[in-house]
């Protein structure tokens, strides 16, 4: 199989689709295929209210805490909770923090 070679703009449009499907497994693909590890896909996530992807997303090495002027406006996973008014996920992101800084 020849290597597939995609710029940041079409892993960032992969990872979106990947997210608004609600697709897992297009984003295991695309981890296997770039590694993911330095892209910002923590506001994908509470975009699309993606709590249940967290642990899987994280065991990619992905900073889901991080945030990019360049990924959906500056926003990061904890703005969309706020906007989304998902206590749901702010609660399971406050909790994922705490697990981070007690580790």
């Amino acid at each position: 199989m020849e290597n597939i070679l995609l710029n940041e703009e079409q892993i960032y449009d992969l990872i979106e689709i990947s997210c608004r499907n609600r697709n897992l497994e297009l984003l295991k693909l695309l981890n296997d295929l770039t590694q993911l590890k330095g892209f910002h896909i923590g506001p994908y996530l509470g975009k699309y209210g993606l709590q249940s992807w967290f642990k899987e997303v994280s065991n990619f090495g992905i900073d889901i805490t991080s945030k990019s002027e360049n990924v959906l406006n500056n926003k990061d996973i904890y703005d969309f909770c706020i906007m989304n008014e998902d206590l749901e996920l702010l609660e399971k992101y406050f909790n994922l923090i705490i697990k981070l800084l007690m580790s």
